[in-house]
């Protein structure tokens, strides 16, 4: 992969737009799909020299980013077991859950543990 989310038309199969979802890169190996709120992209961004998770929104129309939250921004973690999937010999993780949205909560997991978002 190139590192860019892209949205795809249904019908024809071009492409509609791409995105690097700002200075981060939307999938590394290992990283979480994205999900669709509204009209609304969210999608678990990694930094491109780093471990570090971060939370994104992006335009469904355009793919502009709307939102872009680190976990300092979005404040404390949830308690939360969180299982490890894929993690290689040096116990590092590699996976992350698929953000969920439910009931008008946004729950996704990042390198910070899970967040929820109202």
């Amino acid at each position: 992969h190139d590192g860019y989310l892209q949205a795809v038309s249904p019908t024809t199969g071009k492409r509609l737009w791409r995105s690097k979802a700002g200075r981060r890169q939307p999938y590394g190996i290992g990283c979480a799909g994205p999900i669709i709120v509204g009209d609304t992209v969210v999608c678990v961004t990694v930094e491109e020299d780093g471990p570090r998770c971060f939370l994104t929104g992006l335009d469904l129309g355009s793919g502009e980013v709307r939102w872009d939250l680190s976990h300092e921004a979005v404040g404390r973690k949830l308690r939360a077991e969180q299982r490890r999937s894929g993690s290689g010999f040096s116990g590092e993780w590699s996976w992350y859950c698929t953000p969920t949205f439910a009931d008008g909560w946004l729950l996704a997991q990042t390198d910070a543990g899970i967040v929820a978002l109202r």
